[in-house]
Formats: C-alpha cells, structure tokens, sequence
C-alpha cells in the first residue's frame, strides 16, 4: 500500500478511543520521574516507543516478546497478546487500530497505529472535556505531528502505518476529567478508540480497562486507574505484571448530547498485585466524575 499524501494524513490520526484493546495496567510504582528512557525511543525498533512498552508490558529490547514471529506492535494491532506466544495458522490478518498514550516532560504522546490494507478514510479527532467536546479533521492535527513511519507487516498485502503526535500537557492537566477520541474507516470497517483521563494525588493517571471487564454493554465498567507517565521514565522490570494501582467503577449518570457522557465514581479502592503501590487517595476519588465520549453519539447515532 502506498498512500497518497491525503491518505497519509488520514492514517495519522488513527484512533484514541472506542473498539477496546484490552490491557492492564502495568505501573510497578506510582511517583512519575524522568527516568533514563526518552520519549520518541524505540531501542528495539518493533514500532512502540520504549516508554509505551514499559507501559503496556511488553520486551522494550525485543522486537517479539513472545517469539511467535509477530512483532510487539503487529499483536497490539491485531487484538492478541504480546506476552502469550500464537499459533499463527489460526490468526487470520484483519484490519486493525491500536493508539495509546504515555506522558513525558510537558508533552502527552499519542501513538496511532493501523494495520490494513487499504488507506483510511472520514478521519476526526475528539477531546472530551468538563464543558466542552471539539472534534476537528486528521489535517487539523498535523502541527502535533512529531513522527511518521510505514512498514510491511509480516503478512503479505498488508501494512502498517504509524504516527505520533505531541500535545501540551497542560491540555490536560488543567482539567479534573477528560477523554480524546479518533474514528476512522479502514478497508471499509468504522474503527474507534478512547482514553479517559483524570487525577489522582495530583497525578494525570488514565482509566484502563482490562479485557472482559465490561467496558462496552456494561453499565457499571470497572478500570484499574494508573499513572501517564511510567514511573522512573520506564523502567524494568519487563513485561508488566497486570498491577492495578487502584480499582474504579463507574456509573453513567447522563449524557451531555454529542458524544460526551460523564460517570461517577461509585466505587474505588486498592487491589495491587506484590510490586504495586497504591495511590493514597484512591479511596477519596469515590464521587469524582469522570468525562468520556460516547462513540455511538459522537457518529450520530
């Protein structure tokens, strides 16, 4: 696939929220410092920035943590796990989108990330805040844009494009709650994702929510809420040990019309796995609300 300079454009902006990848979180410890590793770093080359592997839990000196020839980021991108070894007879190539983020200095980067076979098309990116939702096109973006790469995958005919872009942190640490959402079209599929972020200790943390853990159908979904930027700049131990630094559980409480939605924090408290530290005032966010966005809603449905 190559691209024209519009399809370029349009695989920039490829997702921050909605069709949910499940991860858990991986934070080891909860003070955030600048550590040894860089933001943009990707010392094994496999796609995801060292910072995001601490992250999400993957090798950051190995292409394939799990050695079953799919890259890191080609298992992300296809909805399997990078820890767990595949068969892959029985993977069959799809479209795909996974975007994440991590916090670094006074920049929040965004990863997107597709996997396709064709350019993706209708492009918009969301933030959600308290009072607002603005939505603009993937052009609209581009002076965010800080990196740009395109790749063969490891099946024939497909491809992958990767962007990350660098926004002003204070864009969100100036609020108590918000989201980013990005819808595309690719090879003919919708594909969205979302990020919800908020504060906990004085710390931007965001909410993830583990596979099956009722983010999508579910009216209470429940998240293990974890620090932006990783602990001591990233680093090990590798790969992560699904910590969960504090447990919430949200309760939609009404929707603001176009997309935005707020929860409330009906319950939340500490479930650390040996090596997590718990945020102190996990217990005190009981009550915060939460602003996300309602994927369906924002399309117009």
């Amino acid at each position: 696939m190559r691209p024209t300079s519009q399809s370029v454009i349009a695989a920039l902006l490829l997702g921050t929220a909605g069709v949910w990848i499940g991860l858990e979180a991986t934070q080891t410890t909860l003070l955030a410092s600048g550590g040894r590793s860089l933001a943009l770093e990707d010392i094994d080359g496999d796609g995801l920035d060292d910072l995001l592997e601490f992250r999400i839990g993957s090798n950051p000196y190995s292409v394939d943590s799990d050695a079953d020839t799919l890259s890191d980021l080609e298992e992300m991108l296809l909805g399997t796990d990078p820890l767990i070894w595949d068969d892959l007879s029985k993977i069959t190539p799809s479209a795909g989108l996974y975007a994440d983020a991590y916090a670094q200095a006074d920049s929040i980067y965004l990863s997107v990330n597709l996997i396709g076979q064709t350019s993706a098309v209708s492009v918009e990116y969301s933030m959600a805040r308290q009072q607002s939702l603005v939505t603009v096109t993937a052009a609209a973006a581009q002076p965010y844009l800080v990196a740009y790469s395109e790749t063969t995958s490891s099946r024939p005919g497909w491809y992958i494009q990767r962007a990350t872009y660098a926004f002003p942190r204070s864009w969100f640490e100036s609020e108590l709650s918000s989201a980013f959402a990005v819808t595309a079209i690719v090879d003919g599929i919708q594909f969205s994702q979302m990020r919800m972020f908020t504060h906990v200790d004085h710390i931007l943390s965001e909410v993830r929510f583990p596979q099956g853990s009722g983010r999508q159908g579910s009216s209470t979904p429940t998240g293990g809420l974890v620090p932006l930027e990783p602990s001591g700049g990233g680093e090990p131990p590798y790969p992560g040990n699904s910590d969960e630094v504090c447990v919430q559980t949200l309760q939609p409480i009404g929707s603001f019309g176009g997309g935005r939605v707020a929860y409330r924090v009906s319950a939340a408290g500490c479930a650390p796995m040996a090596s997590a530290t718990c945020f102190t005032g996990c217990s005190t966010s009981i009550e915060d609300v939460l602003i996300g966005i309602d994927i369906i809603g924002l399309l117009g449905g």
